[in-house]
């Protein structure tokens, strides 16, 4: 059943890159895809994540995904481990 169903999508893949057949439309709303959220999270998810993509190329990679777990709940980066025990914000 599962070769069967995997055979259909590629042979619809196909008409669809042959241009017998055209491609579904899909929703560009972020909002209709994610109803669980309200707006205003999706808003706020947003913000964080153009914040964070550094490189703004539409996904976190792993350096990026580093950085936001570093810098977490503080809101600021981790000091450099060459200063450790000499963090000049605790004075």
């Amino acid at each position: 059943m599962a070769e069967s169903e995997l055979a259909s999508k590629l042979n619809r893949q196909q008409q669809i890159n042959d241009g017998e057949v055209k491609a579904a439309k899909v929703s560009q709303s972020v909002y209709a895809e994610f109803k669980e959220f309200s707006i205003q999270e999706i808003k706020e998810y947003r913000k964080i994540f153009v914040k964070y993509d550094v490189d703004k190329s539409g996904f976190i990679d792993f350096m990026e995904l580093k950085l936001m777990m570093e810098i977490g709940e503080t809101g600021r980066a981790p000091d450099p481990p060459w200063t450790e025990g000499h963090d000049k914000r605790s004075r």
